[in-house]
């Protein structure tokens, strides 16, 4: 490339820009700093059920979680994507239950975790059990999700 000058021998050797302070949330960051760990330990639980025969993919499972209060307060306002968030087919969240039978996590206090298999069948396009799966006849392979991600690009 044409040199402009100024530039850096090397993008290796340039520095990052400068962080705008307005535009840090430490609370934002503590809340998905939370749900993070939460996610790994999902990994952890599935990965067990992996081992132990009970799912082959991760998209064949439903979990099922159960938290304290305030671990709760962080993952519900994103319950709806907490699916994606797992990368799982389905996600359950209780708050202050013990769940019996199923992985109960060493690193966040009060975190239990049950892995079952998906309801429904799989979707051949995003991979997910779906229980919407099969319901249009014009796309009886695919979920009510990817049908509306098809119609939109049509």
């Amino acid at each position: 490339m044409p040199d402009s000058g100024g530039k850096a021998p090397s993008v290796h050797l340039a520095a990052l820009p400068e962080v705008n302070s307005k535009w840090k949330n430490e609370d934002l960051a503590r809340q998905w700093g939370k749900i993070l760990d939460i996610r790994a330990e999902v990994t952890k639980a599935l990965e067990e059920a992996r081992a132990a025969k009970q799912i082959g993919h991760p998209l064949d499972a439903a979990v099922t979680i159960s938290v304290k209060a305030d671990d709760y307060n962080a993952l519900q306002p994103y319950a709806g994507d907490l699916r994606s968030i797992f990368i799982v087919s389905k996600v359950s969240l209780l708050k202050d239950e013990k769940i019996d039978g199923g992985y109960e996590s060493e690193d966040v206090e009060g975190l239990f975790i049950r892995i079952g298999s998906a309801p429904g069948e799989k979707c051949e396009r995003c991979w997910v059990h779906e229980t919407t799966v099969g319901t249009d006849s014009e796309h009886p392979s695919i979920c009510d999700r990817c049908q509306k991600a098809i119609l939109a690009d049509s």
